[in-house]
């Protein structure tokens, strides 16, 4: 069995490549205003795939911001106005190796450690951070006790007038709809197919988190042999919403609580759930 995002990370755009990065992000950014972005740190940053709307949005909101409605564009690789740098933090070398062949990467900090290891040692660049964003379920891929800490550390680093924008998966929607077998076929960009089957398997249940190991098999389409290409198995944990508002509230002033994949407030129709607090 392949490590997480190990044989994965050669596919893994192939499978979201129809994913609105751009919309959701928008939806995002509605609730941060007229931010001064220099900043933005990006724990799970993957491929790179959303790091290059975000390295965009914020191009656009600092030109915007910069200049008059009917001034000409400029192209943002060789704008000098635009200086505003992303930390991009990725514990998969894989992942973060197909990250680096981006176009814009002159303006990436790339990071090969996780969440909790980035705090714990460069604590020091949290200060002039004024964005801490993690999609895409990065924190469900910690126990419930790692996060809890991990938030602690940010809300100690972080300055007034920061935000933190994070994503999980909500313990009510998955208690309510348990996690089923799925299986799903995408093209990999040079003619062939590939399938990936998902299957559930309940670890643990209590009253902060329910987790799940989900495996993953891949399978070519062409190849004549039924066996799996690779396999790799991702443990995700189900967090307690409201206690993790009741402990950052402490501190932080919730803005938002937001379902992207629908497009406004979170009700449940979906596992993953966003939050975002603003530092008072």
């Amino acid at each position: 069995m392949s490590a997480i995002f190990e044989k994965y990370a050669s596919i893994y755009n192939a499978f979201y490549k129809d994913k609105d990065y751009k919309t959701e992000l928008d939806l995002v950014f509605n609730y941060l205003g007229a931010l001064e972005l220099t900043r933005v740190l990006e724990f799970g940053s993957g491929t790179g795939s959303f790091t290059k709307f975000l390295d965009k949005k914020i191009f656009e909101n600092s030109y915007n911001r910069l200049h008059l409605p009917n001034d000409k564009y400029v192209n943002m690789d060789s704008s000098n106005e635009f200086n505003c740098e992303i930390i991009a933090v990725e514990p998969s070398i894989h992942m973060l190796q197909i990250a680096k062949t981006l176009a814009y990467q002159n303006r990436l900090l790339f990071f090969n450690v996780s969440a909790s290891d980035f705090v714990r040692i460069h604590s020091n660049l949290l200060p002039e951070t004024q964005l801490v964003i993690a999609l895409f379920h990065v924190f469900s891929y910690l126990k419930f006790s790692d996060l809890l800490i991990l938030l602690s550390e940010l809300v100690q680093n972080l300055k007034s007038g920061s935000f933190l924008c994070f994503d999980f998966w909500d313990r009510s929607a998955v208690k309510a709809n348990q996690p089923r077998e799925t299986t799903r076929i995408t093209d990999d960009g040079f003619g062939n197919h590939i399938k990936r089957i998902s299957k559930p398997t309940l670890v643990k249940v209590n009253e902060f988190e329910i987790i799940y190991d989900i495996e993953f098999s891949f399978f070519s389409e062409q190849a004549e042999s039924s066996e799996a290409m690779f396999t790799e198995s991702h443990k995700m944990h189900a967090f307690d919403a409201q206690h993790i508002k009741e402990t950052l509230s402490k501190s932080l002033r919730l803005i938002a609580d937001l379902d992207l994949t629908e497009g406004g407030k979170y009700e449940g129709k979906n596992y993953g759930r966003t939050l975002i607090f603003g530092r008072r």
